[in-house]
């Protein structure tokens, strides 16, 4: 038994067809994705592809964002601050059978599979989608949740970095992001589970692709323009495997710091509108270049 598990997706066809081309050779018995679909030109086409495909789903932070936002769930201040622009394209984009879909997608799952060991699949961690589990960072956090685990394996995504960790039998893997890594790597990445000598073995895997008719959709869907500074951090990210969005809100902090300002999670527009325009942006294009 061979399982592929995907996550973090965010809408990057040329991406995910990469890693299903790279799957024809890998020959697995079934696709697990630990979440986050969304957020990116191709959310209807990556949903509908994977519909077909992928045996075991589950909602991952954004997809849950989204479905928040288009439930009036989330503020008010939400439906106007530049800092959403992003998550209001997605909501003005998705089809009604795409957000279907979403809707019937557990934040979390058990999955078994006859002769093997039962498998735990979440998008960030057993208690929260919205936090990530990773071995140098908040190890405390990931040594919580080997105590805490049940099951022999857990699936999770979220943090866009590829991590296989194995202590007294459990494992915990996360396949990295398919469409956007952080680790500096610009391949689409996943992960193979193999049942092998009675226990899951785990293999991290990436796949190259072309990253120009990313850049071409970006521009034609109008998701760089209408997104502002999230939309270019995304397609700056897919492109040099950097983690822009914390580069970016550091930049926000150095810029309240100097002024004195005190921020909350709400961004208020000229803030935002001063960072796009100070950001170096062109030293991040540079590094990607040399």
């Amino acid at each position: 038994m061979r399982l592929a598990l995907l996550a973090d997706i965010h809408g990057n066809q040329p991406a995910l067809e990469a890693v299903l081309e790279a799957l024809k050779h890998d020959a697995p018995d079934g696709i697990l994705v630990a979440g986050d679909w969304i957020s990116g030109p191709w959310d209807n086409k990556v949903l509908s592809t994977l519909e077909e495909y992928a045996d075991a789903s589950v909602l991952g932070n954004t997809d849950i964002r989204l479905l928040e936002y288009l439930d009036g769930k989330t503020p008010e201040i939400w439906s106007r601050l530049k800092q959403f622009e992003l998550l209001r394209w997605n909501a003005r984009h998705i089809n009604a059978h795409c957000l279907e879909l979403l809707r019937r997608m557990p934040e979390q799952r058990l999955v078994n599979f006859d002769g093997t060991s039962p498998i735990r699949v979440v998008h960030g961690s057993l208690e929260n989608p919205f936090e990530g589990l990773s071995n140098n960072r908040k190890v405390e956090r990931l040594d919580r949740t080997f105590a805490e685990l049940q099951e022999d394996v857990l699936l999770c995504g979220h943090t866009h970095y590829p991590m296989v960790v194995e202590r007294d039998g459990k494992l915990i893997v996360n396949p990295g992001s398919v469409a956007a890594p952080l680790n500096g790597d610009t391949h689409a990445q996943y992960a193979l589970l193999e049942w092998s000598d009675k226990r899951w073995q785990a293999e991290l895997k990436r796949v190259a692709y072309d990253h120009q008719p990313v850049i071409q959709k970006f521009r034609e869907s109008g998701m760089l323009a209408e997104c502002g500074v999230f939309g270019r951090i995304f397609l700056e990210t897919i492109l040099s495997g950097e983690d822009i969005t914390l580069l970016f809100f550091n930049h926000i902090d150095y810029l309240a710091t100097m002024r004195g300002i005190e921020l909350d999670s709400y961004l208020p527009d000229e803030i935002w509108e001063e960072a796009d325009r100070s950001f170096d942006w062109k030293a991040i294009q540079k590094r990607r270049h040399d």
